[in-house]
């Protein structure tokens, strides 16, 4: 199960307010800075002080219906006043009242021109109207009357995101953080930023200091355990995910991600298990989540070799997310190892029509012709799939296996050397170099290779284990051949392995 993305934008921080603006449905911080040499309001017991002071209090407690009514009080105890209205613009932003919103950032520009504050509140408004165009405009006027504005930079940042002009965005989200130390928010977009374009350890680095300043920050500790389970530090991944479920004991989604970091690392499967049934039985009414509990139930039972058992779970997973490609592929996958080939080749036709420009989609198709021993297909299956992705190493690997299959030791080796070209420890690469090697009785370089395969998949694929059975095999050294034939045999093993245990059983020099 991959990682899932959870892109949330955060704004930045007018300057003179230390306002924050966030994602969609999050307001700014509110300060009493407006109060401060109001001359006709001098006196702190004036109704518009206790007005000032109620609505910062209850936007403290999040209650912003009364946030409104006490800053409406404030605007007709001071009508000429631009405080008040931008704060009520902030009030209306965060209940998603932007037409309100909008009104009161006018009126407050209608008073002060010059005052770039209005200019960074409007923006922020009209860009989450989607009107990208006109909160530039916005953007440039607040930084021309204050050059040294972080809110401008911030919003000019989240206009450029949005843009995908990802330099600029960097370069003023990282402006923002230089004058405003404390702006977290521009921490986080930027973090987005770098999560969107696959600069992970940068993402990382930013989300560390956001959730050191704002440990409650749940967005900020989601991302990075996210993050953390892409670059596969798994341990760091988990951590995080248990903090998310200490913040909230009924998180189905902490239970979930936590679930699916346990199962990756392979020795935490009764873990795993546990916190995916916790998944389901917090998730009752969220149908995403239940099927993606069961089909991250149907990833250990994978791993296990209990394919019936992990049918069972992705058929339950599909009902309820049909469309769904991870659990397609497993599912696919499944009934390949259990070779049931019809039912395997229908869902994986189904994947490719569902994902047709899926570089995934034709690999698990021609995964299956070759298991079938249907190697032309195969071989086009991969073809396509490079067509859709020229970088996707198991493609190669897969197709140098059908070109082998099919005799062309030519094709095969350049497959290989482009898929080791891209990952040099890819273990299906070295797995066809090995074949390869026993193929011209080269025992030596077949060790080798099939060595490096078994490292590639962690010592934990029972198929490439039984290649480095065959060359050791091949080379004479029966015992170490016996020994890796015994561990193979103790992990989960398909049905096509279990052919291929019996067969180096029955081979006198273990040669396959």
């Amino acid at each position: 199960m991959a990682y899932a993305s959870k892109r949330r934008q955060k704004a930045g921080s007018a300057a003179t307010t230390g306002w924050r603006f966030r994602a969609g449905h999050c307001a700014v911080v509110t300060s009493l800075a407006f109060l401060v040499g109001m001359s006709p309001l001098s006196a702190q017991q004036s109704p518009y002080f206790e007005a000032a002071l109620k609505g910062k209090e209850a936007i403290e407690r999040g209650d912003l219906s009364v946030a409104a009514d006490e800053f409406t009080k404030c605007i007709g105890y001071a009508p000429g006043e631009v405080r008040p209205r931008l704060e009520r613009a902030n009030v209306y932003f965060r209940q998603g009242k932007l037409d309100l919103a909008l009104a009161d950032a006018q009126a407050a520009i209608k008073l002060q021109p010059k005052n770039p504050d209005g200019y960074v509140v409007r923006g922020n408004i009209l860009f989450r109207k989607g009107k990208l165009d006109e909160a530039l405009a916005d953007a440039n006027r607040a930084l021309t009357a204050m050059p040294d504005l972080d809110g401008g930079y911030a919003l000019r940042a989240k206009i450029r995101h949005a843009r995908k002009q990802y330099e600029g965005a960097i370069a003023d989200y990282t402006q923002v953080t230089k004058l405003n130390p404390t702006n977290v928010g521009a921490l986080y977009n930027r973090a987005n930023l770098y999560a969107e374009i696959n600069e992970h350890d940068a993402a990382i680095s930013d989300l560390e200091v956001v959730v050191k300043v704002q440990p409650l920050d749940r967005e900020a500790w989601w991302l990075l355990g996210n993050l953390y389970g892409r670059r596969s530090k798994l341990d760091r991944a988990e951590e995080v995910f248990t903090r998310l479920i200490e913040l909230d004991p009924n998180d189905s989604q902490g239970y979930l991600q936590r679930g699916v970091t346990r199962a990756k690392t392979g020795s935490k499967q009764d873990e795993a298990l546990a916190d995916f049934s916790q998944a389901i039985a917090l998730g009752l009414d969220n149908k995403d989540i239940l099927g993606r509990a069961y089909t991250g139930k149907a990833l250990v039972y994978q791993q296990r070799g209990e394919y019936e058992l992990a049918k069972k779970e992705l058929l339950g997973a599909i009902k309820l997310i049909p469309n769904d490609l991870t659990t397609l592929d497993m599912l696919a996958y499944a009934y390949g190892a259990t070779l049931e080939l019809d039912n395997a080749m229908k869902t994986a036709d189904r994947y490719v029509a569902l994902a047709p420009r899926s570089a995934g989609s034709y690999f698990r198709r021609a995964w299956l012709n070759g298991n079938n021993n249907d190697y032309a297909r195969s071989e086009a299956d991969c073809t396509k799939a490079l067509e859709c992705d020229p970088n996707f190493g198991m493609g190669y690997a897969t197709r140098a296996m059908a070109r082998f299959k099919l005799g062309n030791n030519v094709g095969a080796e350049a497959d290989v050397a482009s898929a080791l070209k891209l990952n040099p420890d890819l273990a299906e690469a070295h797995r066809v170099k090995a074949l390869m090697a026993l193929q011209v009785g080269d025992a030596s370089s077949a060790v080798q290779h099939a060595t490096r395969a078994c490292e590639g998949s962690g010592w934990k694929d029972p198929s490439q284990i039984l290649v480095l059975v065959a060359a050791y095999g091949s080379a004479g050294r029966v015992e170490e051949a016996m020994k890796w034939l015994e561990k193979a045999e103790g992990m989960g093993l398909t049905p096509a392995d279990k052919e291929d245990v019996a067969r180096l059983r029955a081979a006198k020099e273990f040669v396959r």
